[in-house]
């Protein structure tokens, strides 16, 4: 019944396979062990926001040298 246009996604494969930027970090990532830390703050503060995520951004905005502020 629902008709998607395929041709407006990225396939992530071959993103990872022709961007050295993103095959840099796909590594990276996999390569990193996040089982220790929980995903989800669910005691104290803000919910809902994955902790993985903003590692990683973290770790994005480090290696890019991006300046907040």
């Amino acid at each position: 019944m629902y008709k998607f246009q395929v041709s407006i996604f990225y396939d992530l494969q071959y993103l990872i396979q022709t961007s050295s930027f993103y095959r840099k970090y796909y590594l990276l990532f996999s390569a990193l062990d996040l089982s220790s830390i929980p995903d989800i703050n669910a005691d104290v503060g803000r919910t809902c926001y994955s902790r993985h995520a903003m590692l990683r951004a973290f770790i994005i905005k480090h290696q890019e040298r991006i300046k907040w502020r």
